[in-house]
């Protein structure tokens, strides 16, 4: 019996520390989940953490539209297809998603509103329309 627990033992640190160390994220409504992308609750919004790039951007599917925070300089807006928003896990409506301390996202009603934790500055993205501050 020692011998199949101290194996278990070692592979719960061995599974924690592996997804310790990757792109973290973490939404309050279902504990820590860890993806690089997530989706609305209506599913027109598609979002996606870029580390290579170091930005947070977020795209609606009925125009197009793309809204990105980088993690240093303005937020802007545009209809660019350099990136890909695949399916993923539902943010919640009044969930934040979080990346290692760079980048906020919340989960609303009226849209997805995500901001650079270095900067303060983001962007709000709804179907309607969307507002960088």
């Amino acid at each position: 019996m020692r011998k199949l627990i101290v194996p278990i033992a070692a592979l719960v640190v061995a599974l924690t520390a592996a997804a310790a160390g990757g792109s973290a994220t973490r939404g309050p409504a279902s504990g820590t989940w860890y993806s690089d992308h997530f989706v609305s609750p209506t599913g027109n919004i598609h979002c996606r953490y870029f580390a290579y790039d170091q930005l947070m951007a977020c795209k609606t599917l009925n125009n197009g539209r793309v809204a990105v925070a980088p993690l240093f300089g303005p937020p802007y807006v545009g209809y660019i297809g350099d990136y890909s928003f695949p399916n993923g896990p539902v943010l919640n409506y009044g969930s934040v998603y979080t990346v290692r301390g760079q980048f906020r996202c919340v989960s609303q009603t009226n849209g997805m509103f995500c901001r650079s934790s270095r900067t303060g500055r983001g962007f709000g993205l709804a179907r309607e329309g969307y507002r960088l501050f």
